[in-house]
């Protein structure tokens, strides 16, 4: 169950790997961010454009840091999941 060193459930995970690569097709596809959540209870944004260009980059909602990552993978191995 889960992957990297937050287990997050696979049902979420799923859903938060559907989101990323089906944004044109799904109902987020009308809106600029997806939020995002840590298991280490940050909440972030990440731009609807970036992920059509593969850039994987969290917006800290309260510090407005970025975080980057180089995949999708990496993404959710840190422990980013959709909110």
């Amino acid at each position: 169950m889960g992957i990297g060193d937050y287990m997050w459930s696979d049902t979420l995970i799923a859903e938060t790997v559907n989101s990323f690569k089906n944004l044109d097709n799904s109902k987020l596809k009308d809106f600029s961010f997806i939020c995002m959540k840590s298991f280490d209870d940050k909440f972030g944004l990440v731009n609807g454009s970036d992920i059509r260009n593969n850039i994987f980059k969290v917006l800290d909602r309260d510090t407005n840091e970025f975080y980057s990552y180089e995949t999708l993978d990496d993404l959710i191995k840190a422990g980013w999941v959709v909110d």
